[in-house]
């Protein structure tokens, strides 16, 4: 049976999206980062195939994406992708939206995956209960950083508010549920702090949202969200040292919640 995506109804700017999460034979793993993503890689024991992408790389030679793949478990074929090191600095990761995009269109469009799940780490909102490695899942995308005040409908758009269903999954593996808000920045300006608050969300990282945009664009790939927390933004310590002393900790709870959710969408 296919796995598929239902969407639409627009009840004040906010988009619903609903998920049939059943017999999931291709599941898509979209990280940010090769740091995030490593206890993953090995967790599942896959394997880069480093020629799957030569086609692409003749239009564009400087796309440095990595695919990982497995050999299906329990009839599902895993897909893990990293949006790839920028060459021009010292170690530093494609992180953002815009890689985010263009890492989660290839997947779909060269692999076509029942479900997409944007997993890494992000900061929280401790007023809201976030703490140092607790992992959500997420029911509800939104960006802090597209402000288009050219009217009702651009702000809208800008925000681009998106449910997206998790209660089965949430009540199976036990998981917290989260609002994510995404922008191209760590830090934490004042303004892109209004909007989170405003809008309740207890999550904030730096992909999650486009990668849950590009998913609404096709009619039959799944979106999920799993973020567990390196930093609280909301509190006086610098986001960055924050980042760096608690990735190795956040990483391991992601990544065996990461395992339980594949477990689960491979077996229903």
């Amino acid at each position: 049976m296919k796995l598929f995506f239902k969407k639409l109804l627009f009840v004040a700017a906010i988009i619903t999206s609903t998920a049939n999460f059943v017999e999931a034979k291709t599941i898509a793993i979209i990280f940010a980062m090769e740091e995030e993503a490593q206890p993953t890689i090995e967790a599942f024991g896959l394997q880069e195939d480093s020629t799957c992408l030569d086609n692409i790389k003749k239009t564009f030679p400087d796309l440095t994406m990595k695919i990982y793949k497995n050999q299906p478990i329990n009839g599902s074929q895993i897909i893990l992708s990293v949006n790839g090191k920028d060459h021009r600095f010292d170690n530093v990761d494609r992180v953002g939206t815009i890689h985010a995009t263009i890492n989660t269109g290839i997947i779909i469009a060269k692999f076509h995956p029942d479900v997409v799940i944007s997993a890494g780490t992000a900061g929280g909102r401790g007023e809201k209960g976030a703490e140092i490695g607790k992992v959500y899942l997420i029911n509800k995308t939104m960006f802090h950083d597209r402000r288009i005040p050219a009217g009702p409908d651009y702000v809208a758009y800008g925000t681009n508010k998106t449910k997206h269903e998790t209660e089965n999954i949430a009540q199976e593996l036990g998981l917290p549920v989260a609002t994510l808000s995404t922008g191209d920045s760590l830090d934490k300006a004042n303004e892109d702090i209004k909007i989170i608050e405003d809008n309740g969300a207890t999550v904030k990282d730096m992909e999650g949202a486009a990668v849950a945009e590009v998913c609404k664009l096709t009619e039959n790939v799944s979106f999920i969200g799993l973020k567990a927390i390196t930093d609280i933004f909301d509190s006086n310590e610098p986001v960055g040292e924050q980042f760096w002393a608690n990735l190795c900790h956040a990483r391991e709870q992601l990544t065996s919640k990461l395992c339980d959710l594949v477990d689960y969408l491979s077996k229903n």
